[in-house]
């Protein structure tokens, strides 16, 4: 994989692992046949080398996976502008890797671990809405072949 151009600012793995966990949102980035590319926010969870999200089954997220399942990640943690250095004090993740869209029987787990990442207070009733809407939800799983985390600290 391509090496950072600004190594001095490159963090150790186990920082940029910290950034996604805590991360509230992320920017997938894929590209299609057509060759466009495509940035999409999405919510998301961060599990063992592997990051999830849910989407509707249909739409250019999906039609783009599944003509090219390579995609890109972005997460932006602490970010801060320095005015008088004209410059921003900044935490970040860039992920690479191979996107897949999961069975019916492998979506649960991470729906779960979605509701709890962002609902923890609503978990008692969380089984059941995931099955409710099970066959209308698509789930991704991205496995992270290249994470590289940067900071500048101003």
């Amino acid at each position: 994989m391509r090496q950072l151009r600004r190594s001095k600012y490159q963090i150790p793995d186990n920082e940029a692992v910290r950034i996604l966990q805590e991360g509230e949102y992320g920017i997938l980035a894929t590209c299609g046949l057509d060759k466009e590319p495509y940035g999409t926010p999405i919510n998301y969870v961060y599990d063992d080398g592997f990051i999830y999200f849910h989407c509707a089954n249909k739409g250019r997220k999906i039609d783009n996976l599944k003509e090219n399942n390579l995609v890109g990640f972005t997460v932006v943690g602490k970010a801060q502008i320095v005015l008088s250095k004209y410059s921003t004090n900044y935490e970040s993740v860039i992920v690479s890797g191979e996107a897949r869209i999961l069975s019916d029987w492998e979506k649960s787990k991470p729906l779960l671990a979605l509701i709890t990442k962002y609902s923890p207070d609503f978990l008692q009733g969380a089984n059941e809405y995931i099955e409710r809407y099970l066959e209308k939800t698509t789930v991704i799983e991205i496995k992270i072949a290249d994470l590289k985390g940067k900071r500048n600290p101003g």
